[in-house]
């Protein structure tokens, strides 16, 4: 004999079969998946054009910060833009292997840290190396001046005309020497001091960086220093002493203490130079903050246009 079966009660739930049973899963619900995995995608696409876009902007600072003499944040700048760009990265692999490699998934976050220490000591020994090159034993700046903050330049050309002090154009940058200006195109940066046809003191700016270059002589006219991209190159007995404020400005002295050149790195467009110039035959010029003085000569508040030129002729004249 085949066993009863109990009787089945019509308002008992468990005897009811739904399509869902075996998975727990309701049909009515089958979309909201597809909204979850949506608005999960959306926010990882947005996590990571938000640290693709953060990177951009300190990797983009990192220059006004090196243009503006603070090269050490610049570097932080950039390695917080390394750091980012490795995020999105790690972010897309860890999503594209979450689902099929989990295991492969999972390692992405110590393959991140281990790029993250390799970047950061990569960059520690580009600050170390910038750190030593960057100044010598008396905190000068090698090879190199870099831009102040100094306020804009203000200048009155024609006191009796009432236009009162004014900026100089933009585009141009400036250097003054003796109260007289030479406007310079930016792809033209350099400015030459010539007597007689040799160049007594040059300027070159390359990439927002000041270099300088000059001969300096004795009272008798003897060569007693060459100066090449603001180091000494030749300086007899210590004729010359070298002093920088700031790794902004650039004194040369001679034993006398007397100043034979400050240099001055003023703004990113902005040159101030005055000094004390020896010539072989004995002359000499001295530029101050409001006069470029040579023999009977006074010059003041002349401008020169490229080339940059100030030009001692071989007659006693002076010109642009």
């Amino acid at each position: 004999m085949e066993p009863e079966l109990p009787p089945q009660n019509p308002n008992d739930d468990r005897t009811k079969c739904n399509p869902g049973d075996k998975t727990g899963e309701n049909p009515e619900d089958n979309g909201g998946g597809n909204n979850i995995n949506s608005a999960w995608f959306f926010l990882t696409v947005l996590w990571a054009a938000i640290e693709a876009g953060t990177a951009w902007f300190f990797w983009w600072f990192s220059d006004p910060l090196e243009k503006h003499g603070y090269p050490k944040l610049s570097d932080c700048s950039q390695f917080l833009a390394g750091a980012l760009i490795l995020a999105v990265i790690a972010h897309g692999a860890f999503r594209a292997w979450k689902a099929t490699r989990p295991k492969t998934a999972n390692r992405v976050w110590w393959a991140y840290g281990f790029a993250i220490i390799v970047l950061a000591c990569v960059f520690l020994i580009i600050c170390s190396n910038r750190t030593e090159q960057s100044t010598d034993e008396d905190d000068n700046p090698i090879g190199e001046l870099v831009p102040a903050n100094d306020p804009e330049l203000l200048v009155d050309l024609d006191p009796g005309g009432g236009m009162g002090p004014q900026r100089f154009p933009p585009e141009y940058t400036v250097l003054e020497l003796g109260g007289n200006f030479w406007l310079m195109n930016p792809d033209q940066d350099r400015f030459v001091f010539q007597f007689k046809g040799q160049a007594v003191l040059s300027l070159d700016v390359i990439k927002k960086r000041a270099y300088i270059t000059g001969t300096f002589r004795d009272k008798a006219g003897n060569i007693v220093a060459e100066l090449v991209t603001n180091n000494f190159m030749l300086n007899r007995l210590n004729y010359l002493s070298k002093k920088g404020t700031d790794k902004n400005t650039l004194i040369v002295r001679d034993q006398q203490g007397i100043e034979m050149l400050n240099a001055r790195f003023a703004r990113t467009n902005l040159f101030l130079l005055t000094g004390r110039f020896r010539f072989p035959d004995g002359t000499e010029a001295i530029a101050t903050t409001t006069n470029f003085i040579y023999g009977h000569h006074i010059l003041s508040g002349c401008i020169g246009y490229d080339p940059a030129e100030l030009v001692i002729e071989t007659n006693g004249g002076v010109g642009f």
